[in-house]
């Protein structure tokens, strides 16, 4: 199933009476019940449920399934078929990796689901109870990592909330667009790169390395200025990819003879195509860590031997937020994107600093 095709609902309900494949449980590390959610699954499921959770074998003492991981039981007595058992983080502040724990519990979730082939999985909102997770963040970050999901058999997501706050928080982060805050926010977007010239200089640099008619994909292209502007006006033969639909738009307006696609850099296949030279200028850092990785291995796909790659990205490894669209920012640093780099075939061949303080990274595919 592509991420287009999932279909994702809001129930206010009980979980524990939903029938669907599997039910997800917020559990703790020892998999052996508690309070809330994880209480009302083991009382509605049966006493074989804590049987079957104490035959899951202990990774250390008191420890079956760490934060940010997931397990998978029979549902016993439940509707559902299964219970996919998976261990939030405790809020602390948000200094702490509770961010990406929390995308950890969805993901796995979402993989042992799609390991099994199941087709429909009810989530509550993980962390949000004793766990003290701020619920609109939890459930910002909850929809990104399940729309971010590899394809696979899941075909349904159903998202419940206990009572109507919570299925309210899950109502307003599923009106967020796909391009995680950036389609809502390309026209202010589209203005401020359209008036900028910050890295232009850099960009002509790597450009004149490149072959003649070079062709060369804009990745995260935005409206295309001033990366692909300047690509053209150096010779390159450019196409543009982004996941704003908004932002797509503008690219084809301004480069009509370009082929585009609207696709995120993670998933996107790039229909098939194969380029001289792939370039994301302000993309890599909106990813999360897992989704940059990702994209990095899909622009591996895309390049021949001797294909370049260059992106920005702090050196520094940080988490922020954006003041544009409020999403968490992630860097890898410089040393976690030389390791992605070199796990996908590149080698690191420069890193540059612009006249705005931006740092570049330079790759050829080996």
């Amino acid at each position: 199933m592509t991420a287009d095709a999932l279909r994702l609902s809001v129930v206010r309900g009980d979980i524990t009476r939903l029938d669907v494949d599997a039910v997800v449980n917020a559990a703790n590390e020892t998999l052996l019940g508690g309070g809330g959610v994880d209480g009302a699954i083991h009382r509605a499921a049966g006493p074989r449920l804590l049987e079957a959770c104490r035959r899951l074998p202990e990774l250390r003492p008191g420890v079956r399934c760490p934060t940010g991981e997931a397990r998978i039981t029979p549902g016993f007595d439940l509707a559902a078929r299964f219970v996919i058992h998976t261990v939030g983080p405790i809020w602390r502040g948000g200094e702490a990796g509770e961010d990406e724990a929390l995308l950890g519990c969805y993901r796995g979730a979402m993989a042992v689901a799609g390991a099994h082939g199941l087709t429909s999985v009810a989530f509550p909102a993980v962390s949000c109870g004793v766990y003290g997770f701020p619920a609109p963040r939890a459930t910002t970050l909850a929809v990104r990592a399940i729309r971010q999901a590899p394809p696979s058999s899941v075909a349904s997501v159903v998202l419940v909330g206990f009572d109507e706050a919570m299925a309210e928080r899950w109502r307003e982060a599923l009106a967020q667009d796909p391009a995680n805050g950036w389609d809502a926010a390309s026209a202010a977007m589209l203005a401020h790169r359209d008036r900028s010239t910050i890295g232009v200089e850099v960009l002509r640099e790597w450009a004149s390395g490149l072959p003649p008619g070079a062709a060369v994909l804009d990745l995260g292209c935005g409206g295309g200025l001033p990366v692909s502007r300047t690509l053209v006006e150096a010779g390159a033969v450019v196409s543009g990819v982004d996941a704003s639909p908004r932002m797509v738009a503008a690219y084809r307006k301004r480069f009509p003879g370009a082929w585009t696609a609207c696709e995120s850099a993670e998933h996107g296949t790039f229909a098939g195509r194969r380029f001289d030279a792939v370039v994301a200028v302000g993309l890599m850092f909106v990813l999360d860590e897992d989704a940059q990785r990702r994209a990095i291995a899909r622009v591996a796909t895309a390049l021949p031997p001797g294909g370049r790659f260059l992106f920005t990205a702090p050196r520094q490894t940080a988490t922020w937020t954006d003041p544009t669209t409020g999403q968490a920012m992630w860097s890898l640093g410089a040393d976690g994107y030389a390791d992605a780099l070199s796990a996908e075939g590149f080698r690191l061949t420069g890193t540059f600093v612009d006249d705005g303080g931006n740092h570049y990274y330079a790759a050829e595919k080996v």
